[in-house]
């Protein structure tokens, strides 16, 4: 999106607030989803101390 190229303030603050919603939707759907066990937490993978 190319909120740098508008100039009226409403519509900034606007696209501004879609965009956070839509973040806050993410987020609340990624921890349902988690929560039911439906996405799983990618393994652990240690670091090996010597190569």
């Amino acid at each position: 999106m190319a909120i740098i190229l508008v100039n009226r303030t409403d519509v900034k603050e606007f696209f501004r607030y879609c965009i956070d919603a839509n973040l806050d939707l993410i987020e609340q759907v990624k921890e349902v989803l988690m929560n039911n066990g439906l996405i799983i937490k990618a393994p652990y993978i240690p670091i090996p101390e010597n190569v």
